[in-house]
């Protein structure tokens, strides 16, 4: 098992916008895999991480193919040396626990993570690239974190970066009535957006989308007015408040569109990834902006007294994740198991065929005396077995199983 990405704590909010993940699962990233030992493959793809996850018989060598996979999603142009963070085994279903319970996200808690590892595993099944190890991996670990954040009181708290964002408006803005704001964007975190400075009780909010309908229709529900990207540089010139938060290849607010605008200021939120505002924005006199670099550097610093989170959980996440670790262990001697069972089946049967050559049983009936027999002295030795396998590794049960059961020498 292994785990292979980049997210905002170990790469630049930059390096993690030139990524374009597929949603679909990764199918056809699996069949190229295929021959570097990835059986099943499942990813995690947010605003903040992009990463892989997938079950090998060699996971070190599956680590080389999937950072080479990682960095096939950037453009030809944009590539260069990637150093992703990679955890095996144990450690990737640590790392997963504490992503899903929202431990590992700039707002410590944050209560969408736990959905989107949820789809993530969803999308991986919906391609048929998940098999018994990721849903074994995706479930405990759904589960674990969902344990964690009731323990730990995360679940009644509704904390994500458009809360970060809207504190430092709160902070920041004009009074209310004499607030007009601007929304780039139709998806969820503009939405969020939207919600929360009509809910503040800006005096105008203009939502602009490319799809006119969709910036209509959310507009309609904040009770603001929908219109077309293309009215972006005038009616940012005549905001106090620019929101951006789209989806897209590249700044849509440019350095001139404000650059003529009058000298009151002016506060400009990026929640772009990749970022939606020229950085040189921030350069001019009466701009403040907030990119997600700095927002994410303000909610590590707002949940800095929190961290004793992340300390109770450490119990519970060792466990679970040892928990996993020992599973796949004892999961990888079954096939010897299963060769050993009807190694015993087989000379069961035979023997009982001969003892009893004019009982006249019927054949079935002497199948199902094997298994059972097998099934009963076999049963002792399976549960060294798996404790050999846990305590040492699997080769070494293999090894053991074939060479003193079996009679097999390599």
């Amino acid at each position: 098992m292994c785990q292979v990405g980049i997210d905002f704590d170990t790469s630049s909010q930059e390096a993690i916008g030139l990524f374009r993940p597929r949603s679909d699962g990764g199918g056809d990233a699996l069949a190229r895999l295929a021959d570097s030992g990835v059986s099943e493959l499942a990813m995690v793809a947010t605003c903040h991480r992009v990463e892989l996850y997938a079950a090998a018989v060699d996971p070190r060598r599956a680590v080389r193919a999937l950072t080479e996979q990682l960095n096939a999603m950037r453009s030809e142009r944009e590539r260069d040396e990637l150093s992703p963070a990679v955890r095996l085994d144990a450690a990737a279903m640590h790392h997963l626990i504490q992503v899903a319970a929202g431990l590992k996200s700039a707002r410590l808690g944050e209560y969408e993570i736990l959905g989107q590892v949820r789809r993530a595993h969803h999308a991986a099944r919906e391609a048929d690239t998940a098999g018994p190890i990721l849903d074994r991996m995706f479930q405990q670990a759904i589960s674990a974190a969902r344990e964690i954040r009731n323990a730990l009181g995360i679940s009644h708290q509704k904390r994500s970066l458009t809360d970060t964002a809207m504190g430092w408006l709160r902070a920041a803005a004009p009074p209310p009535r004499d607030c007009a704001a601007v929304v780039v964007g139709a998806g969820e975190t503009a939405r969020e957006m939207a919600e929360k400075l009509a809910g503040m009780g800006v005096g105008e909010l203009t939502v602009l989308n490319r799809t006119v309908d969709r910036a209509e229709r959310m507009a309609a529900r904040v009770g603001g007015r929908g219109g077309p990207l293309t009215r972006l540089p005038a009616a940012a010139r005549d905001a106090d408040i620019v929101v951006c938060a789209m989806s897209g290849d590249g700044p849509v607010l440019h350095l001139d569109h404000l650059a003529a605008a009058d000298d009151r200021e002016r506060l400009v939120v990026d929640l772009g990834v990749p970022r939606n505002t020229e950085q040189s924005i921030g350069s001019l006199p009466n701009v403040r902006l907030l990119d997600m670099r700095a927002m994410l550097d303000l909610a590590i610093g707002e949940d800095g007294q929190h961290q004793e989170w992340a300390d109770q959980a450490a119990d519970r996440l060792d466990a679970e994740a040892e928990k996993f670790a020992e599973w796949c262990r004892t999961r990888s001697i079954s096939p010897v198991f299963q060769e050993l069972r009807h190694h015993y089946e087989d000379t069961i049967k035979t023997e009982a065929e001969r003892a009893l050559d004019h009982a006249g049983l019927p054949e079935d009936d002497i199948n199902q005396f094997a298994s059972r027999l097998s099934g009963k002295l076999l049963h002792t030795f399976y549960a060294g077995l798996k404790e050999i396998a846990v305590e040492n590794s699997p080769q070494v049960a293999h090894e053991i199983t074939r060479q003193l059961v079996l009679r097999e020498t390599p």
